[in-house]
């Protein structure tokens, strides 16, 4: 069970039967973008707009999962993920509400397949890549996103 986003079982998220629950749910499935926050060498936080792919744990009725992010092979923070592991991700505040705080490690994954051969990022961001350029797909604009990360939530706080 949560309250107000702490986890008092072995569930991540908080209980889908609060307000919080379903609107952090509904953000997972919905946002089209997230803040991710590594820190860096110096030891400042380093926030960045991402895109994401929520990808529910199968096993999961609860609903439990991970972030599926492919960054630029070229990011400074690419260095943190090994020196630093530990992340934060938030979404934008909607109206002072709907703050969710996930905390983690991040992952780098080897050998999966690019954005473009994933169906579900596919979906959600094939129609966002338009505005970028006329006659742009999802391939061509992600070309230089090649660095998978999968990042497992360890906690989530909010309200």
């Amino acid at each position: 069970m949560a309250i107000l986003g702490r986890v008092t079982d072995s569930h991540v998220l908080p209980d889908p039967g609060t307000p919080f629950g379903e609107t952090v749910r509904r953000r997972l499935r919905e946002e089209a973008v997230i803040w991710l926050t590594t820190v860096g060498r110096s030891g400042t936080p380093q926030p960045n707009p991402v895109w994401f792919l929520w990808q529910q744990d199968p096993e999961s009725a609860w609903g439990d999962g991970s972030f599926l992010i492919f960054n630029d092979n070229s990011s400074a923070r690419l260095a943190t993920f090994t020196d630093r592991p530990r992340v934060a991700l938030n979404f934008n505040s909607v109206d002072g509400g709907g703050i969710a705080v996930f905390t983690g490690r991040v992952e780098v994954l080897d050998g999966h397949p690019p954005a473009h051969e994933v169906p579900e990022y596919v979906e959600k961001y094939g129609p966002r890549v338009e505005p970028f350029g006329p006659g742009r797909d999802l391939a061509t604009f992600l070309a230089k996103y090649t660095v998978v990360t999968r990042i497992r939530p360890e906690k989530v706080r909010g309200f």
